[in-house]
């Protein structure tokens, strides 16, 4: 991390110290994984005895056909967690994330149900997304 990068996480870190568990249990904390099944992302290293070699534990599956690509999205709050939601992703140079595709297939799929519930439960939520514009 840079130094900027480190003080703007302290500065947040401070803003919201004494938010205490109370605050904390009002955030609906948001994220994706983005997965690729392939023989081609780079090495994959197992650490194995010379007499597992062939141990199914120690074995990495070749794929015959095309990538597999997926991205997942999901939720969580204090005591809840929200759906995982794989998305319809073509993935790649001009296939990634859009204003329209986040709105259809994560806002509106996912958190829009998980904030209204956790709205009539709890009163004000607040959601947050790593960071992201």
């Amino acid at each position: 991390m840079t130094e900027e990068q480190k003080e703007k996480r302290v500065e947040w870190a401070r803003k919201f110290e004494d938010w205490g568990s109370e605050g904390w249990a009002q955030v609906i904390w948001l994220d994706e994984v983005y997965v690729v099944l392939s023989d081609q992302k780079g090495s994959v290293f197992v650490t194995r005895n010379p007499q597992e070699e062939f141990h199914e534990d120690c074995v990495i599956p070749k794929f015959k056909q095309s990538n597999l690509q997926i991205m997942a999205w999901s939720c969580i709050m204090k005591g809840k967690k929200g759906p995982l939601v794989v998305l319809d992703y073509p993935g790649g140079r001009g296939g990634g994330m859009t204003v329209v595709r986040y709105q259809e297939q994560v806002l509106e799929k996912m958190v829009h149900d998980c904030y209204q519930e956790a709205s009539e439960e709890r009163g004000w939520v607040l959601f947050e997304q790593d960071g992201a514009p």
